[in-house]
């Protein structure tokens, strides 16, 4: 039985397909932005030339073939990887945004060797067609209380006590337990945990009372995330940055696309599927989200 090369001829019988030389190469480059989470799974499906889902985010992304040794991950490509690498990536880098702890931003390149996926493709039809898929945004839990203390004159209850501007009893605040020294303070203090508000209450002249409610949930999470792909016809050379954004010149691509959401207060994003695809003959690329 004969077996097809793989490789194929173009309408100038040119032989196509085999990534000699140059690599036609697709660029993904994946950006989330969250609060008070890691980016939950950004997946990559449908690849062909594997079952697996591919996290985004992973430290290591290298798809290849049976060929052994398998192919290292260098730049600029070499005939091993142009031969035999379908899919590869950069480590993925994270920011903290200045001054916020709870932001956070992560970014990811990751690279589709369009020359080799055409080879092993089993289908005349030149149109590569894969899935990314983005979680949606997620609602803080309820993870613990404010505990109150609150000084209880007569018959004041807790929302009279709430009304009154200042009653200045004597208040040791956290720093100045040691040596305690009295500050001026409100009628009502707010501890994050009921051993700290105790601890003022046994210090008081006056009888306080305790009072302690959940914390309010932020609205979401805040989840933005943005991806952006761009093909590239016989190029082997990708140098990026320590922050793995590119260093060469994006304006020569073939095909461009773009897709984005993301989220506002009160309005968190639901879960995306971006369904990629690329013409492999073009190199024209496009994104739909739904």
């Amino acid at each position: 039985m004969a077996i097809d090369p793989p490789w194929r001829l173009d309408p100038l019988k040119k032989i196509v397909g085999v990534g000699w030389g140059g690599g036609n190469v697709l660029v993904l480059r994946i950006e989330t932005r969250v609060n008070n989470h890691t980016p939950r799974l950004t997946t990559i499906e449908d690849l062909q030339f594997t079952g697996s889902l591919i996290d985004a985010y992973a430290e290591t992304i290298n798809e290849h073939d049976d060929h052994l040794p398998p192919p290292d991950i260098i730049n600029p490509m070499d005939g091993d990887m142009r031969a035999h690498t379908f899919m590869w990536n950069r480590p993925p880098y994270k920011v903290d945004a200045a001054g916020d702890e709870s932001a956070h931003t992560w970014k990811a390149i990751v690279f589709l060797n369009l020359s080799r996926i055409r080879s092993f493709l089993d289908t005349s039809d030149p149109d590569y067609v894969f899935m990314v898929h983005f979680p949606a945004s997620e609602h803080d839990p309820e993870s613990g209380f404010v505990y109150y203390a609150f000084w209880n004159f007569g018959e004041l209850n807790w929302e009279i006590a709430n009304e009154v501007t200042l009653l200045i009893p004597v208040f040791f605040t956290e720093e100045m337990r040691d040596n305690n020294t009295p500050v001026v303070s409100s009628n009502i203090q707010a501890f994050g945990t009921a051993f700290e508000r105790d601890f003022f209450i046994t210090l008081q002249p006056d009888i306080w009372d305790a009072h302690e409610e959940p914390v309010s949930p932020d609205p979401n999470d805040g989840l933005n995330w943005r991806m952006g792909g761009r093909t590239y016809r016989k190029r082997i050379n990708f140098p990026t940055d320590a922050e793995i954004a590119p260093l060469w010149n994006e304006s020569t691509a073939i095909g461009a696309a773009e897709e984005h959401a993301e989220s506002v207060i009160n309005t968190p994003i639901p879960a995306y599927v971006v369904t990629v695809t690329v013409n492999l003959d073009t190199l024209e690329i496009s994104m739909t989200k739904a």
